[in-house]
């Protein structure tokens, strides 16, 4: 959520430095794109929509000139540039070099981060159809996919008429950009759902109250019941699948690594074992072994992707190395949803 919440404040800056033309406003929306590049790496997706639309709205209102003004320099935008660029560089080296100790983050960082997409989508990391977010969005999201529906219309008609405003359009042209970068990368998981969600809800609610009071004077009194309608269900169902069916990775899409019970189980169970001077480690050589770290933060206990646990009196490990530690299975736990771990008594 910090990526949605920083970009809708970067655009309220924006917003704000075109009515005002005060520099901090500027200053402030790079902070916030700063937040996002240092928060997750999708925040490239992001940056690279907010800044296409600059460039492209910018080039059909005012022709190729803009390239030109683009290029020209004055104090003011010098000053700009480099209190902006001291912002950035500030938080993000020292974040990311790991204050300054390690240099080689900062390429991780910046060319890792985008071939971290590529990569995932070479690699079919997560893979799922096309369709993934689509089907997504009609089995939860029926209240935003609903209005941004019936918001279409009433856009073309200002767009047609001339009435339509530079926000309006980059609400539509992020939704675009959006649902045409998310179903395209093979990369497909249900918590990003939430950035294509946000600008279809945005767009939809640009246009609610010109829609309710055509349908208050058409007396389309239909259409509000099913608005309403949708709105219930989608309040139902955000409430059914975090509240009641939390741990249904079968039949809940929305569902997918959720932390199962289990987990807690073993981590207890570990705990146990070591307040008790019995030796433990934790052994995976592909490091999957989440959330153990998490559970597990307070205690001295080893994690492992060598086959060095030779005097350990127990090992954990994924269900398909049992047979690599020998020893007596003691339990099987399932971690995460299909993804077993066990405990073994080292012979």
């Amino acid at each position: 959520m910090i990526l949605v919440g920083s970009f809708l404040a970067v655009l309220y800056c924006y917003l704000r430095y075109l009515e005002s033309g005060k520099e901090r406003f500027v200053y402030l929306a790079v902070l916030f794109f700063t937040i996002m590049i240092c928060a997750k790496e999708n925040a490239y997706i992001y940056l690279f929509i907010f800044t296409s639309f600059l460039i492209l709205h910018r080039l059909f209102s005012s022709g190729f000139s803009y390239l030109m003004k683009l290029i020209s320099w004055d104090k003011k935008k010098i000053r700009m540039v480099l209190i902006s660029s001291a912002i950035f560089l500030t938080i993000f080296i020292s974040l990311y070099s790991a204050g300054f100790s390690d240099w080689n983050g900062l390429e991780r960082a910046t060319v890792g981060a985008v071939e971290h997409w590529f990569t995932m989508h070479a690699n079919k990391d997560h893979w799922k159809p096309i369709y993934y977010y689509s089907m997504l969005l009609l089995w939860y999201e029926f209240l935003p996919l609903a209005l941004a529906i019936i918001s279409v219309p009433e856009f073309i008609e200002r767009f047609r008429t001339k009435k339509v405003n530079k926000f309006e359009l980059f609400v539509l042209y992020w939704l675009i950009m959006t649902l045409i970068a998310y179903h395209v990368l093979s990369h497909k998981v249900p918590w990003l759902l939430v950035h294509i969600v946000t600008p279809m809800a945005l767009f939809g609610s640009l246009y609610f109250e010109e829609l309710d009071r055509k349908i208050a004077v058409r007396n389309i009194k239909v259409l509000r019941f099913i608005l309403a309608g949708l709105m219930i269900a989608t309040l139902y169902t955000s409430f059914y699948v975090t509240y009641i069916d939390y741990n249904d990775a079968v039949n809940e899409e929305l569902i997918y690594i959720q932390v199962q019970p289990s987990a807690i189980e073993l981590a207890k169970e570990i705990i146990y074992l070591h307040e008790h001077g019995h030796s433990i480690v934790i052994y995976e050589p592909r490091n999957d072994y989440w959330p153990l770290p998490w559970y597990l933060r307070h205690y001295p206990i080893p994690f492992t992707s060598h086959e060095n646990f030779g005097g350990f009196e127990y090992v954990v490990t994924s269900e398909r190395m049992i047979g690599v530690v020998k020893g007596d299975v003691l339990g099987k736990y399932e971690i995460r949803p299909f993804y077993y771990m066990v405990l073994v008594k080292m012979h």
